[in-house]
């Protein structure tokens, strides 16, 4: 929780909305993403799916983003 409230201080640093994530396997930090709505000119860059974006190759985050992708 620590790491993703550094990342949501970071995102309010360069001007975004301070939203911050980490994926987590095996209890290491695997991705880190802050939100870049700003940045990106993007309402869809959003912390959570920045993060699972950048480490697409375990099969289970994957899954989960082509799912959200489908429904989003």
């Amino acid at each position: 929780m620590r790491e993703a409230l550094l990342e949501a201080d970071r995102a309010g640093q360069a001007g975004e909305i301070p939203i911050g994530a980490v994926v987590v396997v095996d209890k290491k930090i695997i991705s880190r993403g802050r939100a870049q709505h700003n940045e990106v000119r993007s309402q869809l860059s959003h912390a959570e799916l920045i993060a699972l974006q950048t480490r697409c190759k375990y099969p289970l985050i994957r899954r989960f983003f082509l799912f959200t992708g489908a429904i989003g």
